[in-house]
């Protein structure tokens, strides 16, 4: 997974467990777990094995760059 999309993913992650104040014993394992799964599905891999975003991803990516890129 490319580091920009890595990167989109944090700042979705952290938008989201800011948000709802959640309070987790293991931070890094829940984000590991969450890139693993792709629980936003921000990103897809084409069978050349490239990683691509999304219509999601397109849609935080833009989401992300009107708010001067960091949410």
């Amino acid at each position: 997974i490319p580091a920009e999309i890595l990167a989109l993913h944090w700042a979705e992650f952290r938008e989201r467990n800011l948000a709802n104040e959640k309070r987790q014993k293991d931070w890094l394992g829940a984000l590991l777990n969450s890139v693993k799964g792709n629980w936003y599905g921000l990103w897809a891999m084409q069978s050349t094995g490239v990683c691509v975003l999304t219509t999601k991803g397109m849609q935080a990516q833009a989401w992300q760059a009107e708010q001067g890129g960091d949410r």
